[in-house]
């Protein structure tokens, strides 16, 4: 089942996360059992990119058409700058999913309790960076539709 974001079809979060195989990777299977939340905000922060720079695509075009140049129109500006931090928050996201990881392998490795501790206190954090994301990267899409 797919997802219509844009005019653009996305498979959904579920679907996404179904998805098991060949190519699902060991963090991806883990993130799909253990870490939901985080998954999910990675598979929303995918799909909001997506639209965010089909969306800029398609105001180039217009733009050029006028015979205006999109680099010096306010609006293009601010969505290449929400690109921009977009994808660095996405990569933080990324890290935390990896931090959040291999502290799991550490604690399924390890005698230690505090390596649990350092797992449950690494995927709190995981889960409190992908709520955040999600909240900021919802009122991006509801700032842009207005």
């Amino acid at each position: 089942m797919g997802v219509l974001v844009g005019g653009v079809c996305y498979l959904s979060i579920e679907s996404n996360r179904a998805t098991s195989g060949p190519k699902t990777t060991a963090r991806q299977g883990f993130l799909i059992r253990q870490a939901p939340m985080v998954q999910d905000a990675l598979i929303r922060l995918q799909v909001v990119e997506q639209d965010l720079i089909k969306r800029k695509d398609e105001l180039a075009v217009a733009l050029k058409s006028r015979g205006r140049d999109p680099k010096h129109d306010v609006d293009f500006q601010t969505w290449g700058r929400h690109l921009k931090e977009l994808a660095e928050d996405r990569a933080e996201l990324e890290q935390k999913a990896d931090d959040i990881y291999i502290d799991y392998k550490k604690f399924q490795l390890s005698f230690d309790p505090e390596v649990n501790n350092r797992y449950q206190e690494s995927l709190k954090e995981g889960q409190k960076l992908s709520t955040k994301l999600s909240y900021k990267y919802s009122e991006i899409k509801v700032d842009m539709a207005r």
